[in-house]
């Protein structure tokens, strides 16, 4: 993964679109903006990511911080989980690759269509895709430790 230099969009969108991270139950916590979200489930063996927002930038500034503010360690993170291959779920996928190295899951349909050459669905504002990790199909069960992820 290619680290991304300073987004200039990412800069007018700020702190202004973050809201605030929290404990939504069990062991569910949101870490979002107001326009997308990501989800972390603790588990007994490490935390499963799902999406990783718009770009690096706020994939460092909304999760990571997010995190470390309700006593979560990022580096807990073992699994990514990519919902779909849009930007604003895959874009921040860079600095949580580089920084905590998930293994990074996403459906074969969804990967193939971020292997193509021009990515159908991009914007200025998202990161780049991660590279092909783990291939999930509909139904799959992702455990970690005392925790099944139903994708």
């Amino acid at each position: 993964m290619v680290s991304q230099s300073p987004n200039p969009l990412a800069a007018l969108v700020g702190d202004k679109m973050a809201a605030e991270p929290m404990k939504v139950f069990d062991n569910v916590y949101f870490l979002g903006t107001k326009f997308v979200s990501a989800w972390a489930v603790t588990t007994s063996e490490g935390i499963i990511l799902i999406d990783a927002l718009d770009n690096d930038e706020e994939a460092e500034r909304v999760i990571t911080a997010g995190m470390r503010k309700l006593g979560l360690d990022p580096a807990q993170i073992k699994y990514l989980v990519i919902s779909h291959a849009h930007g604003d779920h895959y874009g921040g996928a860079g600095h949580i690759v580089e920084n905590y190295h998930p293994r990074v899951v996403m459906s074969d349909i969804d990967w193939r269509e971020l292997e193509q050459p021009t990515l159908r669905f991009d914007n200025a504002l998202w990161g780049r895709p991660a590279k092909r990790d783990v291939t999930i199909a509909d139904g799959h069960k992702l455990k970690l430790g005392d925790a099944v992820v139903e994708l």
